[in-house]
This record gives structure tokens, sequence and C-alpha cells, in this order.
């Protein structure tokens, strides 16, 4: 028996044996995992199973509460809740940055339209993507996928899986990136504009000495640095663009080593600007610069990229990216929603582009004749 099914099945004695009728309220999440030893998806599924049942409900920020007697439903007259489709999401990170507003989007819909949700990130690792790949293939609930590809700038290790998915009929759409051994229907950032965008918000502040920073296995990563060099190679005067790259698996604190040691290494010709590949690098990067007595804008310019509510920490308020957030999950669960009704599947390969859009803050000042 699985394991949501033992924790399941043993969460229904107890309620059926009134041992909650003190409080009438369930264990937290964290008490089931540490109960159980299991983890937070584990449990997710088993409590969702027993409200689909009638038996518990859940009170946002309250809890999760036995259901009254009389209002729950028998096993008989809830066979046909146990029909109701199951969509799975997995996504790099669950909880933490831009990934919280995306997945609410994405529940949003799915609640509207009576679907159940599965939760699983990856943590950037094809071992993960792989052990989470296996047990969806081999859950027969499950008939839609939204995903986030990892390491999208190179071929899928875990083709072999999504391959098993599709013929088993599960329906996939990614986010963030395509996979493009398939003609899965994809919602993404128009990443090559982006990174023009923050390469000439620069520009037109007169830096001619830019460092950029971008993570490099990813294809959204892949396509800003090819976004920057396009702006910047159509500058006519010589601009000394230096380019600092990582991968998932690198740390912040790496990160900011990098930059402190080219700020400390070549004072005379260290870079009047940066280019950040997401929030989360320009924090670290903003801390490190910190560390050296620089300070931003003064100092150093920074531009960033998703506007997530990093961007508006350490007292600035980053220029960067607009991320969609909400709407992509919105859109990305619309849309395999809608694919599920169709007995013939989409045949071509859709690909949903969200246009990038700069939002002014106050991380970028003009060039001063010091920093020349």
């Amino acid at each position: 028996m699985k394991k949501y099914k033992l924790i399941e099945k043993e969460l229904e004695t107890q309620i059926l044996n009134n041992d909650f009728v003190t409080t009438g309220k369930l264990p937290t999440e964290a008490q089931l995992i540490s109960r159980f030893s299991v983890s937070r998806q584990t449990v997710r599924r088993a409590l969702s199973e027993l409200e689909l049942r009638g038996l518990i409900y859940k009170v946002q920020g309250g809890g999760t509460f036995v259901q009254n007697p009389e209002n729950r439903q028998t096993a008989e007259n809830s066979d046909s809740l146990f029909n109701k489709p199951m969509v799975a999401v997995m996504t790099a990170h669950i909880s933490n940055y831009i990934f919280p507003p995306i997945i609410s989007g994405i529940e949003n819909v799915l609640n509207q339209n009576n679907v159940q949700l599965i939760l699983s990130s990856t943590q950037d690792d094809s071992v993960i993507e792989r052990k989470n790949l296996i047990q969806l293939l081999n859950d027969s609930s499950i008939t839609g996928l939204i995903v986030e590809p990892t390491k999208s700038a190179f071929p899928s290790k875990n083709t072999d899986m999504y391959a098993a998915l599709l013929r088993k009929g599960v329906k996939i759409v990614s986010i963030h990136s395509s996979l493009n051994t398939f003609q899965i229907p994809s919602f993404v950032m128009d990443d090559f504009s982006g990174g023009g965008q923050q390469a000439q918000s620069l520009l037109n502040n007169g830096h001619r000495n830019i460092l950029g920073i971008f993570k490099t296995d990813d294809q959204q990563g892949q396509l800003r640095m090819a976004g920057a060099y396009s702006a910047i190679d159509q500058v006519d005067e010589h601009v000394d663009f230096r380019v600092l790259t990582f991968q998932s698996g690198h740390t912040e604190e790496e990160i900011g080593n990098y930059v402190k040691a080219i700020f400390t290494n070549d004072h005379d010709q260290r870079p009047t600007a940066i280019i950040c590949y997401n929030d989360l690098c320009a924090i670290s990067v903003i801390r490190a610069l910190h560390e050296l007595s620089i300070e931003i804008p003064n100092d150093v310019s920074i531009v960033s990229y998703d506007n997530s509510s990093l961007a508006h920490g350490l007292g600035l308020n980053l220029t960067g990216i607009n991320h969609p957030k909400e709407k992509m999950g919105m859109d990305a669960a619309s849309f395999l929603l809608k694919e599920l009704s169709l007995k013939q599947p989409t045949e071509k390969k859709v690909q949903k582009k969200y246009p990038a859009t700069l939002v002014m803050g106050n991380s970028i000042a003009p060039v001063t004749q010091n920093q020349h």
C-alpha cells in the first residue's frame, strides 16, 4: 500500500474513533511529516483524499478540522470523487522566490474547476526530477502535468519518463522553458528581449564597463545573456562587457565571492554596472558589494530580472524585468484543462510568450566622471 494511503487510513480510523473530538482539529502538516517520516507532498495527498471523501475540511490559515458526522459523505456516494482529474505540478522550488504566486495561480484555476493538485519540486536536480516522474507514472490518477524542466539548456536526462507519461495519455505543459524533444505547449518569458532591455537600460545611462552574471544551464539564462550581447553589439563605441556564469548548485556565497574578487583585484577597471540573472542573484551581489563598502547605485548600478518580493528589500527597489508569476500559472492551468477536455490533442506546438517589461526602480544611476 502506498504511504499516503497508509496515512489516510490511519487518520480515518482516528476520525471514526473520535480521537480528535476535543478540539476537532487534526495535527499540523509538520507534525504529520514527523510522525510518519514522509514528505510534505505525501501528507498533502493523504489529506486531500480525506477532504474529497468529506471526512475533513480545511480553513485557510487555521488548519484542518474533522467534518461533522451529518455532513460526511459515505464511501458509496463518494466513489465518483476519485474519478475527478488530478493535475501534478513539478517546479524547481515550491515555497520560495517567485514560485508561490505561480503555484497560487495554478491552484486557483484548478480549484475553480474542481481538479485536485499534487505538488513536487526538483531542486534543479535531474535525479530528483526522475524520481518524481516515476512516482507520477505509477499514479493512475494523474491526468495532467505542469512542469518546469530541469537544466533546460541541455537535452533532458529524463526524456524516457516524459515519453512514458505521454504514451499513458498524460497531458503535459511546461513553464519557463521548453521540452524541446516533444511538441509540448510552453509558457515562457521573452527572455532574449528581457536581456536586451537589461543591457539597454545601463547603456542609456552611459555605462560602458558592464559585468553580466547569468545562469547557463537553463534556457532562460542562455537567452538573457544572448539578448544582452545583442544590445551591446549594436553600440558604436567600445563596451567592456565581461560575463560571469554559474549553474544550478552554485551557492549565493559563491556568487558573492566571485563578484568580490572582480571588484577587489581590478580596482581601476572594475565594472560600473551589473546585469543580474534574477533577483536572487542580485541580492547576493548587493550583499557582496556592501561588504566592500560599495554603494548601489552611487558606485555601481544594478539591473535585475523577475520583480519578485526580493526586488524591494535591502533598502532598494531594483530596476528589472517583470515576471507575470500568478498569470503564468493561471494561463498554464487553464490551457491544460482545455487540453484535458479535448478528445484530440493540439497538433502543433503552442508557445505563450510573455513580453518583457522593464520596471523602473532606484538601482540604476548615470555613470559619473569618476567611474570612467
